[in-house]
């Protein structure tokens, strides 16, 4: 995350929010400057894998085909 956004987040994510948003801002991990197309990829997975979790937990699984 470039310094101009991470200031804007610290801005945006106050102290009062959640505790893990303010752990994660105040840790430094979002100050790396990661591939776009890893972040992407990082994130698509994981909304898949939410899609995976609600079709399994609904015993329906889409006919493939």
């Amino acid at each position: 995350m470039t310094a101009r956004l991470h200031a804007t987040a610290g801005q945006t994510f106050d102290a009062i929010g959640p505790p893990s948003r303010s752990r994660a801002i105040e840790s430094g991990s979002l100050d790396q400057d990661d591939d776009l197309g890893t972040e992407f990829n990082f994130g698509l997975e994981r909304i898949l894998d939410g899609i995976e979790s609600l079709i399994d937990r609904s015993g329906e699984r889409p006919s493939g085909g």
